[in-house]
């Protein structure tokens, strides 16, 4: 009789190294709490459907997630537009969050990625912080409005 091929154990089903297994692969409701949480936000109902568009927003901002545990995630042009306009519609700032459930325990699962001068406008707060120049921290805060 012919050997039966060993048992996978969950690790090797999910295609997960087994040093990596600690890693929880927490899916999009859990990848939006994150996200809530780290933006001090709710949960948009119904990631997003209805009235209330997004997936994630805060006084300041809307936020659209995407989640994968695959090695890479595509980036389509829709989905900026769509958080732009969202966010533009209630004079907030667009956010787009992608993450990776299977990243290396060492890195970060998610990444927030905003548009160019909203980035800048977060390195000259961030610059007149460090000086101490909080008049000038005030104005650049003034440019996200």
């Amino acid at each position: 009789m012919p050997n039966r091929p060993e048992k996978r154990n969950e690790s090797q089903n999910l295609n997960i190294r087994p040093e990596r297994k600690e890693r929880v692969i927490r899916g999009c409701d859990e990848q939006e709490a994150d996200s809530a949480r780290i933006l001090r936000g709710k949960k948009t109902r119904g990631s997003g459907c209805g009235n209330d568009k997004g997936d994630v927003k805060n006084f300041f901002a809307r936020n659209e997630d995407k989640t994968t545990c695959k090695k890479s995630i595509s980036v389509k042009m829709e989905y900026l537009c769509k958080i732009s306009r969202e966010a533009r519609d209630d004079g907030k700032v667009p956010i787009f969050t992608f993450g990776f459930d299977n990243m290396p325990k060492e890195f970060a699962n998610d990444w927030f990625s905003v548009p160019a001068d909203v980035f800048d406008t977060i390195c000259g707060v961030l610059t007149a912080v460090q000086d101490s120049d909080l008049e000038t921290a005030k104005r650049w805060l003034m440019q996200l409005r």
